[in-house]
């Protein structure tokens, strides 16, 4: 009802004027001390207090920008929806606060990770006291106040810009910076003065000039009134002190202020001039970076090989997709004839991301293409590939992989799975059901020297297919950042498409996933390979 009737009075609000809207806002410090009663404005510092150490400050420590509260039906008061690691548990008595938001149509709260308890409680209490004006407009009425919460940017409130967007629900309050008193003069007195005062230099060549000016202004009138007949030794006395005094004082004031200006001043033409120059350093280190970036990028996407060149055509076809989340990620996939019948398929999944885990990618792209018979027996492979990684990655690194060696004459595929998540997926052909290659074969590589791996095999026939993918896909976000892609959609898009050929699968499953994300940016490195049995 509050918002219907918000967007209704917005035609009529803009015949209103800023002042009426500034004296209306005018009332909130006396609405704060009286119709703001002691009840909500002790929840109101508690709960304040609350959001910014038990919230805003965790969040902000895991470098987020915002947390979202959303506002419960039941009267029951606040909880918190966002991604900030284990959450802490709601403040209990914030049903006031609640019912208010509720009161003006507010469903969630989007805070800024910058803000201080005392932002968000003067936002709540200028909202408490244009609340019945939030709620209940005259088609008629006017209120300035009112039109600048609900229309972009919004109000700029105790350093914060508030806007409350009526036709979502959704009150945002952003860190806003606010110039201070002192700064605001110094501003205007230089946008005055820009021909007298071009740098720090003049303000203080012209402090001694401008406290004499002073000096002599303000003693004009003493001398005036010393020309004054009868007032004898004492009066004469008293106007001289008094001259002293006061002329001195301007005097020194004025100096200091041409000083204390031209400190200013300087400090910021230093402080421009060390940015300046940091910022070319910093210019110069990122275009370097960045074409380093873009040869890694170049000679990653090289150590993949392109499905085209798939071997046993006639047996089988491979689907694949590589999208890093940076330049270059720690995904990597690959395959390979052995002999004239054998044909060898890894995907691996390296932690970290960046130039790291691609650095990773190389060493086990580098096992791979170098090792010699031990291929053909996925257990003592991963075994041999596990001692390399050992020997050469820093400690906390480590790789989840598949490995399988599949017999295009007899259709039997052998496998290593090394801590590989999500599971590898079998797909049936002639429309029976998916089930997962979950046969353990060892932890991750890279842990753990002398750790042994144990191999599975099963049998293929035409039609069948083999889906893998790293966790990129199933852990890609939503556009709430609180709900994942996950397993389940994952597997229904393999369901449906069992009688697909691969490329067609991998097609349709990237675009599902794309859709779910509507837009977000993958916070994670996605590999897809789906191995399809011809023949």
């Amino acid at each position: 009802m509050a918002e219907r009737r918000l967007s209704a009075s917005l035609d009529a609000d803009e015949r209103c004027t800023v002042v009426q809207g500034i004296k209306r806002l005018g009332w909130w410090m006396f609405l704060r001390t009286t119709m703001l009663g002691r009840g909500i404005r002790s929840e109101l510092e508690n709960f304040s207090l609350f959001v910014e150490t038990s919230i805003l400050h965790k969040a902000l420590g895991e470098e987020m920008r915002e947390v979202v509260l959303t506002v419960e039906d039941d009267d029951s008061g606040m909880h918190l929806v966002t991604h900030v690691t284990d959450p802490p548990d709601p403040l209990e008595n914030t049903r006031n606060i609640a019912t208010l938001m509720r009161h003006i149509g507010v469903k969630k709260i989007k805070l800024d990770t910058r803000l201080e308890a005392n932002q968000f409680a003067n936002v709540v209490e200028i909202l408490w006291g244009l609340r019945n004006r939030l709620y209940r407009l005259s088609p008629d009425g006017c209120d300035a106040a009112v039109r600048e919460i609900i229309t972009p940017p919004g109000k700029r409130v105790a350093c914060t810009l508030t806007r409350l967007d009526p036709e979502t629900g959704t009150l945002v309050i952003r860190y806003s910076y606010c110039e201070m008193v002192f700064s605001r003069a110094v501003k205007t007195f230089k946008e005055r003065t820009t021909n007298l005062f071009r740098d720090h230099r003049a303000f203080f060549r012209a402090a001694p000039r401008g406290a004499f000016v002073a000096l002599l202004i303000s003693g004009l009138p003493y001398i005036i009134l010393a020309f004054t007949p009868g007032l004898g030794m004492l009066g004469y006395a008293l106007i001289f002190c008094a001259a002293v005094a006061t002329c001195g004082t301007i005097a020194s004031l004025t100096f200091l202020t041409f000083q204390t200006i031209g400190s200013i001043e300087y400090d910021k033409e230093q402080q421009a001039w060390e940015l300046q120059q940091a910022y070319k350093e910093l210019s110069r280190a990122h275009r370097t970076l960045e074409a380093d970036l873009d040869i890694a990028r170049l000679i990653q996407r090289k150590l993949i090989p392109d499905e085209k060149d798939a071997p046993f055509p006639g047996h089988v076809a491979i689907a694949t997709s590589f999208e890093p989340e940076m330049q270059v990620g720690g995904d990597y996939f690959d395959f390979k004839a052995l002999d004239d019948s054998l044909l060898a398929v890894i995907i691996a999944d390296v932690s970290g991301h960046g130039m790291s885990a691609a650095f990773i990618t190389g060493l086990i792209k580098t096992a791979f293409e170098l090792a010699g018979d031990e291929r053909r027996t996925p257990a003592v492979f991963v075994k041999d590939l596990n001692r390399r990684l050992c020997g050469m990655i820093p400690i906390g690194s480590f790789a989840t992989l598949f490995y399988a060696v599949y017999n295009v004459r007899t259709r039997e595929m052998r496998y290593v799975d090394a801590g590989h998540n999500p599971p590898v997926m079998l797909v049936g052909g002639n429309g029976e059901a998916i089930t997962p290659l979950n046969k353990d074969g060892g932890m991750v590589t890279g842990v753990l020297a002398d750790m042994s791996y144990e191999e599975a095999a099963v049998h293929l026939e035409p039609g069948d297919k083999v889906a893998l993918v790293t966790d990129g896909v199933t852990e890609a976000h939503g556009l709430d950042r609180t709900e994942l892609y996950g397993a389940d959609r994952f597997h229904k898009v393999l369901a449906d498409n069992i009688a697909e050929h691969a490329g067609v699968m991998r097609d349709r499953l990237l675009a599902s996933v794309k859709e779910f994300e509507q837009g977000v940016s993958p916070t994670d490195d996605r590999a897809v390979v789906i191995l399809e049995v011809l023949k």
